[in-house]
């Protein structure tokens, strides 16, 4: 029922309400949030300046984890029973296990993956430093 922006320069993610166009919560997250997504009864942001995942629970407006990932982590998504994290630097995407908050795997990629998202049975990857495009078999 929510609309889920990050805010990179203030270190926030902005909570709006679709139906009133209207900012109804701000949530301090890690430094340079760049990525969301929702799914798994969360709201995952990845913070690409201190190399973590934020968890927020939707119910109480508050992060309620913060994951370690690799270096740089841009997007983010949820499908396919995980949390699909691309971390720029690393070429890698790691894999996050929604229920115990762990990164169960790392999965090399192309070179400076930026965004990623799950659908056909994959999870895809975009790699902006080669210009291609990762397809991993969950």
């Amino acid at each position: 029922g929510s609309v889920w922006v990050t805010n990179f320069g203030d270190d926030s993610v902005s909570r709006i309400d679709p139906t009133t166009n209207r900012v109804v919560g701000n949530i301090a997250v890690g430094d340079r949030p760049s990525g969301v997504a929702v799914g798994a009864g969360s709201v995952w942001v990845t913070n690409f300046g201190d190399d973590s995942v934020s968890r927020i629970d939707p119910a109480a407006d508050r992060v309620v984890g913060n994951i370690a990932v690799g270096d740089r982590p841009s997007g983010v998504a949820v499908g396919a029973g995980s949390v699909w994290v691309a971390d720029f630097r690393d070429d890698s995407v790691s894999r996050i296990n929604a229920a115990t908050d762990r990164v169960v795997g790392n999965i090399a990629v192309g070179d400076g993956p930026l965004g990623v998202a799950v659908g056909a049975g994959s999870v895809w990857v975009t790699n902006a430093d080669d210009d291609s495009v990762s397809r991993i078999e969950p």
